[in-house]
């Protein structure tokens, strides 16, 4: 074989081999287009005020506004976590996906016949069903999910992370939704703006000991700016407005390891209690007591007035908050620098 037969051989296998990766990675217009459509799932986020989680005629979950609030029925009526369930919503809302199947015989092989599927129901204020979607068994790949309308035979692959937000990593066939996922572990609620006011107790015995008093008061030129001042006389500190702000900062952050039902400890005898006084007068009270000190470094459970559960903190989490009127006060301090009540 001559070196020109050779180039023009060499020419067409080359060219055969283009097309067959042009092929490969080339998708045809209507798939493209398909794969990626927005499913339409047609509800108003903002209308959402009740959610149900099903398999079959079987309750999972049920969550539930109550006074513009998330709550959780049968888990103590817990909080629930705000930004979880808005984030699941949203997932729903602005699923995309292609269409499977639109054939009814085919709906067990998705694991998604009514009686099969894990059902989302969505209700609004008013109780009115807003959308109820039906979830298929069967998995597809991480970040996928089978989905249809109630009624519809449409069957989607859905882009949306759905099974992992429900809190099912194993055979959904056979795992339970939990419902303990949706409860919010923050033990501070709301903004912490409109506190002007902290006071802290250690307990034990008969013995109760003020660690922590200070109070946001109004300047003397101007009477709507308000500053932090240590509340009690005799105060040989300065107090620093940061290491409020910070441990401000640091209680709406604390998270609790574990959520627990309301009679799962006595708060009998607390051993250390917070105040947290509001512009409009209202307040929070936190009460501890201690787990297992006994037996070296634990936990602590907390109760936080007007929440209905019990939270379990780390001693870490603990110490963050068991502060004195000291740890209030300016670093490298001239000495004798007193702050008073005004």
């Amino acid at each position: 074989m001559n070196p020109k037969q050779i180039f023009v051989l060499s020419s067409i296998f080359f060219l055969l081999m283009l097309g067959v990766f042009a092929r490969a990675f080339h998708k045809p217009a209507e798939l493209v287009k398909t794969e990626y459509d927005p499913l339409n799932f047609s509800f108003d986020l903002a209308q959402v005020a009740r959610i149900q989680i099903a398999r079959g005629s079987e309750k999972r979950v049920e969550l539930m506004q109550t006074d513009g609030q998330w709550r959780i029925p049968d888990v103590w009526n817990a909080r629930g976590d705000e930004a979880k369930i808005e984030n699941f919503l949203k997932e729903i809302h602005h699923a995309k996906g292609e269409l499977r199947a639109s054939d009814p015989s085919l709906f067990e092989d998705f694991g998604i016949a009514d009686s099969q599927a894990l059902h989302i129901s969505l209700f609004d204020y008013q109780g009115a069903e807003q959308a109820h979607l039906l979830l298929g068994t069967e998995k597809p790949d991480d970040g996928f999910s089978f989905v249809r309308v109630e009624g519809s035979n449409h069957v989607y692959l859905a882009q949306a992370e759905l099974w992992g937000m429900l809190g099912i990593y194993g055979d959904p066939a056979t795992k339970p939704s939990p419902q303990e996922i949706w409860i919010d572990h923050n033990l501070f609620h709301g903004k912490i703006e409109p506190i002007e006011k902290i006071e802290i107790h250690r307990l034990s015995g008969n013995k109760d000991i003020l660690t922590t008093a200070i109070q946001r008061y109004s300047g003397s030129e101007d009477r709507t700016k308000k500053e932090w001042k240590y509340s009690r006389q005799g105060i040989t500190h300065v107090l620093s407005q940061e290491k409020v702000d910070q441990f401000l900062v640091a209680l709406s952050q604390l998270r609790a390891a574990k959520v627990l039902g309301p009679n799962a400890v006595s708060f009998e005898k607390p051993i250390w209690q917070m105040t947290l006084g509001f512009e409009d007068g209202r307040q929070i009270i936190f009460k501890a007591v201690a787990v297992n000190q006994d037996q070296g470094p634990g936990n602590y459970f907390f109760q936080v007035s007007a929440e209905p559960v019990i939270y379990e903190l780390s001693g870490y989490d603990f110490e963050a908050l068991d502060w004195e009127d000291a740890q209030f006060a300016l670093a490298d301090q001239p000495q004798g620098a007193q702050e008073t009540k005004p």
